[in-house]
């Protein structure tokens, strides 16, 4: 998987080099989301998790006040892996828009959350779908990192009746 990152950084880089491969690029920032997104959230590496947002990044979601910084964000990040296990978890990248050093990518999600601790804040676990937006930047390191992270959930699915 590292090996095919790589690649399709070097096919982006050339791609900036010439003329924009805004196919490389959506299919490049879908797979961030896949890679350096979900997969360290899931796993509860924190660190890994962190390494995709920028120091000045913005997260905001349901029932709490803006995370400014990558501090703030990182909190939020060990509340989570401190109080919950993610027992199912799937992202679905609906739509990639790019601009010249920006981009989003906006999608939906299912989720089932299990309090690991006492302490867990109530109401989170449980099962919940929602929708997501994640704006990335093109940094002056080269990498494209999140700088605004907006997720929240959608009143549950109605249940058919029988």
């Amino acid at each position: 998987m590292r090996l095919l990152l790589l690649l399709l950084f070097a096919t982006l880089a050339f791609a900036q080099g010439c003329s924009q491969d805004d196919t490389a690029l959506e299919e490049f920032l879908k797979i961030r989301v896949a890679n350096d997104y979900l997969a360290p959230y899931l796993a509860g590496d924190v660190e890994r998790w962190m390494n995709v947002y920028s120091e000045d990044a913005v997260a905001m979601h349901d029932g709490m006040p803006a995370l400014v910084g990558k501090r703030a964000v990182r909190g939020f990040a060990e509340d989570v892996t401190t109080n919950f296990k993610i027992e199912q978890m799937d992202v679905a990248v609906e739509e990639v828009r790019l601009g010249d050093s920006w981009a989003w990518t906006r999608g939906t999600y299912t989720a089932t959350f299990v309090a690991k601790t006492e302490s867990a804040p109530p109401g989170v676990a449980g099962s919940r779908r929602g929708k997501f937006v994640l704006l990335w930047e093109h940094q002056d390191d080269g990498e494209w990192r999140i700088i605004f992270d907006m997720g929240n959930d959608l009143p549950a699915a109605p249940v058919a009746e029988q």
